[in-house]
Protein backbone atom coordinates (compact mmCIF):
# COMPACT_ATOMS: atom_id res chain seq x y z
CA UNK A 1 0.00 0.00 0.00
CA UNK A 2 1.05 3.26 -0.65
CA UNK A 3 1.51 6.09 1.96
CA UNK A 4 0.86 9.49 1.12
CA UNK A 5 3.94 12.07 1.60
CA UNK A 6 3.67 13.99 5.52
CA UNK A 7 2.02 17.23 4.82
CA UNK A 8 4.49 19.96 5.83
CA UNK A 9 3.82 21.96 8.91
CA UNK A 10 1.85 24.97 9.43
CA UNK A 11 4.35 26.57 11.62
CA UNK A 12 7.84 25.74 12.49
CA UNK A 13 8.61 23.80 14.67
CA UNK A 14 10.27 25.46 18.20
CA UNK A 15 12.42 23.05 20.47
CA UNK A 16 12.41 24.87 23.83
CA UNK A 17 15.38 24.37 26.37
CA UNK A 18 14.37 21.59 28.93
CA UNK A 19 13.28 22.89 31.74
CA UNK A 20 14.14 21.70 35.09
CA UNK A 21 11.16 22.68 37.29
CA UNK A 22 9.25 20.54 34.57
CA UNK A 23 10.81 17.18 35.88
CA UNK A 24 9.78 14.53 37.30
CA UNK A 25 12.75 12.81 38.20
CA UNK A 26 15.10 14.53 40.18
CA UNK A 27 13.37 17.88 39.75
CA UNK A 28 13.42 20.65 42.48
CA UNK A 29 9.51 19.66 43.41
CA UNK A 30 10.56 15.88 44.02
CA UNK A 31 9.28 15.09 47.10
CA UNK A 32 11.99 14.88 49.59
CA UNK A 33 9.69 13.52 52.58
CA UNK A 34 6.62 10.91 53.10
CA UNK A 35 4.68 13.69 53.98
CA UNK A 36 1.58 12.63 52.11
CA UNK A 37 2.62 9.02 51.43
CA UNK A 38 0.87 5.70 52.01
CA UNK A 39 2.98 2.92 53.42
CA UNK A 40 1.84 -0.41 52.96
CA UNK A 41 2.61 -2.84 56.37
CA UNK A 42 2.89 -6.85 55.23
CA UNK A 43 2.06 -9.12 58.07
CA UNK A 44 0.77 -12.46 58.55
CA UNK A 45 0.54 -14.92 61.55
CA UNK A 46 3.25 -14.69 63.84
CA UNK A 47 4.84 -11.40 62.98
CA UNK A 48 5.43 -9.26 65.90
CA UNK A 49 2.67 -6.71 66.67
CA UNK A 50 5.01 -4.59 69.06
CA UNK A 51 7.43 -3.90 66.03
CA UNK A 52 4.14 -3.01 63.75
CA UNK A 53 2.68 -0.94 66.13
CA UNK A 54 6.56 1.13 66.73
CA UNK A 55 6.54 1.17 62.67
CA UNK A 56 3.31 2.45 62.63
CA UNK A 57 4.01 5.68 64.77
CA UNK A 58 6.86 6.19 63.50
CA UNK A 59 5.09 6.56 59.84
CA UNK A 60 2.72 8.79 61.67
CA UNK A 61 5.16 10.89 62.87
CA UNK A 62 7.03 11.33 59.95
CA UNK A 63 3.75 12.68 58.40
CA UNK A 64 2.60 9.37 56.37
CA UNK A 65 -0.03 6.98 56.52
CA UNK A 66 0.38 3.37 57.81
CA UNK A 67 -1.95 0.62 55.56
CA UNK A 68 -1.92 -2.64 57.51
CA UNK A 69 -2.34 -5.37 54.79
CA UNK A 70 -2.41 -9.34 55.97
CA UNK A 71 -3.27 -12.39 54.16
CA UNK A 72 -6.87 -12.30 55.63
CA UNK A 73 -9.44 -9.19 55.92
CA UNK A 74 -9.71 -10.06 59.44
CA UNK A 75 -6.08 -9.44 60.37
CA UNK A 76 -3.30 -11.65 61.46
CA UNK A 77 -2.89 -13.32 64.76
CA UNK A 78 0.35 -11.49 66.12
CA UNK A 79 3.10 -13.43 67.87
CA UNK A 80 1.94 -12.63 71.57
CA UNK A 81 -1.33 -14.00 70.29
CA UNK A 82 -2.81 -10.10 69.71
CA UNK A 83 -4.69 -9.54 66.64
CA UNK A 84 -2.92 -7.24 64.54
CA UNK A 85 -5.51 -5.54 62.64
CA UNK A 86 -5.67 -5.10 58.80
CA UNK A 87 -6.22 -2.50 56.70
CA UNK A 88 -6.43 -4.10 53.81
CA UNK A 89 -6.42 -7.82 51.91
CA UNK A 90 -3.25 -9.14 50.59
CA UNK A 91 -5.12 -10.27 47.11
CA UNK A 92 -7.09 -7.08 47.02
CA UNK A 93 -4.55 -4.54 48.41
CA UNK A 94 -1.65 -5.02 45.89
CA UNK A 95 1.55 -2.92 46.10
CA UNK A 96 0.99 -0.66 43.59
CA UNK A 97 -1.77 1.33 45.70
CA UNK A 98 1.26 2.47 48.42
CA UNK A 99 4.21 4.52 48.27
CA UNK A 100 6.57 2.00 50.23
CA UNK A 101 6.06 -1.41 51.66
CA UNK A 102 7.76 -2.60 55.28
CA UNK A 103 7.68 -6.69 55.29
CA UNK A 104 6.86 -7.38 59.47
CA UNK A 105 7.34 -11.39 58.75
CA UNK A 106 8.37 -13.79 61.44
CA UNK A 107 10.14 -17.13 60.02
CA UNK A 108 6.59 -18.91 59.74
CA UNK A 109 4.61 -16.08 58.49
CA UNK A 110 7.26 -15.65 56.06
CA UNK A 111 7.32 -19.29 55.22
CA UNK A 112 2.97 -19.46 54.74
CA UNK A 113 3.63 -16.36 52.37
CA UNK A 114 6.21 -18.22 50.38
CA UNK A 115 3.31 -20.40 49.01
CA UNK A 116 0.68 -17.39 48.29
CA UNK A 117 1.33 -15.86 44.79
CA UNK A 118 -0.36 -12.48 46.19
CA UNK A 119 2.32 -11.89 48.65
CA UNK A 120 5.32 -12.70 46.12
CA UNK A 121 3.32 -10.48 43.77
CA UNK A 122 2.92 -7.69 46.24
CA UNK A 123 6.93 -7.56 46.77
CA UNK A 124 8.02 -8.19 43.16
CA UNK A 125 5.54 -5.21 42.23
CA UNK A 126 6.88 -2.81 44.57
CA UNK A 127 10.69 -3.71 43.76
CA UNK A 128 9.70 -3.28 39.65
CA UNK A 129 7.95 0.08 40.43
CA UNK A 130 11.23 1.61 42.23
CA UNK A 131 9.82 1.53 45.94
CA UNK A 132 11.08 1.73 49.04
CA UNK A 133 11.33 -1.89 50.78
CA UNK A 134 11.92 -2.38 54.82
CA UNK A 135 12.01 -5.56 56.03
CA UNK A 136 12.76 -8.05 58.94
CA UNK A 137 15.73 -10.43 58.47
CA UNK A 138 12.71 -13.17 58.52
CA UNK A 139 11.16 -11.86 55.51
CA UNK A 140 14.68 -12.73 53.74
CA UNK A 141 13.30 -15.49 52.04
CA UNK A 142 10.23 -13.75 50.39
CA UNK A 143 12.15 -10.94 48.60
CA UNK A 144 14.91 -13.37 47.84
CA UNK A 145 11.55 -15.49 45.71
CA UNK A 146 10.40 -12.03 44.55
CA UNK A 147 14.07 -11.68 42.58
CA UNK A 148 14.55 -8.20 45.02
CA UNK A 149 18.34 -7.41 44.80
CA UNK A 150 19.93 -5.71 47.60
CA UNK A 151 19.98 -1.95 47.06
CA UNK A 152 19.89 1.12 48.59
CA UNK A 153 16.07 1.12 48.54
CA UNK A 154 16.08 -2.34 50.36
CA UNK A 155 16.53 -1.81 54.46
CA UNK A 156 15.66 -2.22 57.70
CA UNK A 157 12.89 -1.11 59.41
CA UNK A 158 14.40 1.60 61.70
CA UNK A 159 15.10 5.23 60.67
CA UNK A 160 16.91 4.23 57.36
CA UNK A 161 13.36 2.86 55.96
CA UNK A 162 11.51 6.40 56.66
CA UNK A 163 14.47 7.90 55.56
CA UNK A 164 13.84 5.74 52.13
CA UNK A 165 10.54 5.71 51.78
CA UNK A 166 10.37 9.35 50.53
CA UNK A 167 12.05 8.09 47.62
CA UNK A 168 11.92 6.19 44.48
CA UNK A 169 15.38 4.31 43.77
CA UNK A 170 15.87 5.21 39.85
CA UNK A 171 19.17 3.52 39.64
CA UNK A 172 17.65 0.32 40.25
CA UNK A 173 15.29 0.51 36.97
CA UNK A 174 18.44 -1.33 34.85
CA UNK A 175 17.51 -4.22 36.81
CA UNK A 176 13.94 -4.52 36.29
CA UNK A 177 13.84 -3.44 32.10
CA UNK A 178 15.31 -3.96 29.47
CA UNK A 179 14.80 -0.96 27.75
CA UNK A 180 16.02 1.59 30.74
Amino acid sequence: MDVPKASKSAVPVQDLDLSPALRVVNGPRAPQDIKGHVIGILVADGSDATAVAKLKAAIKRAGAVAKVIAPKIGGAKGADGTLIPADGQLAGTPSVTVDAIALVLSDTGCAALLKEAAAVQFVMDAFGHLKAIGATDAAKLLLDKAGVEPDEGVVGLGSEFIAAAALRFWDREPKVRMLA
